[in-house]
């Protein structure tokens, strides 16, 4: 079911598959083009993770700066070989280090972590039999748009999956403010 859709979404992302999955998903809860602002790592201009982490600071301060009352703001990081744990703490140092205050419940910050990588995630939304030890590699752009266009609806339903996934559910909530 769509969600109401908000007057600014900011996706900060460490590559391309991230942003497609996003902004793909973003569509089907009803926000629209206009709405999206992604913020991604420049082709060829090193590691995304650490793009992610050096940017969240200024996207956390732009987000609580903004006159929007409904802005949201959506990062996305893979796990890789860490835990999700350790990417939200790294996340959580990174606004520290700047003397910023950690993410408040009431903040629509939604950071999704998937374990080991975003193609993980596909690969179980399109019903694939993966764990999240095993780097799936590369997906096509065909299913990665499969699985961003179920994402809305597996995050309704009340199926488990890997656990980076099945946390997601928790942090989309904050979305919408739940």
């Amino acid at each position: 079911m769509p969600k109401p859709s908000p007057n600014l979404v900011v996706v900060l992302c460490e590559d391309a598959a991230h942003k497609l999955f996003i902004e793909r998903w973003l569509k089907c809860r009803g926000v629209s083009n206009r709405r999206i602002r992604t913020v991604a790592l420049p082709a060829g201009k090193g590691a995304g993770e650490k793009f992610v982490r050096d940017r969240y600071p200024v996207e956390v301060l732009a987000y609580r700066q903004s006159r929007f009352t409904s802005r949201q703001l959506i990062v996305a990081i893979d796990a890789d070989t860490q835990s999700v744990d350790y990417r939200l703490e790294q996340l959580a140092q990174s606004l520290k280090d700047r003397g910023m205050e950690d993410r408040q419940p009431s903040e629509r910050i939604c950071i999704l972590v998937p374990k080991r990588n975003i193609e993980t995630w596909v690969r179980v939304l399109i019903g694939d039999a993966v764990t999240e030890e095993v780097d799936c590699g590369k997906q096509e752009p065909e299913d990665t748009r499969r699985a961003a266009d179920v994402y809305q609806a597996w995050l309704d339903g009340a199926k488990e999956a890997i656990p980076s996934l099945t946390r997601s559910r928790t942090e989309v909530r904050r979305l919408d403010g739940d």
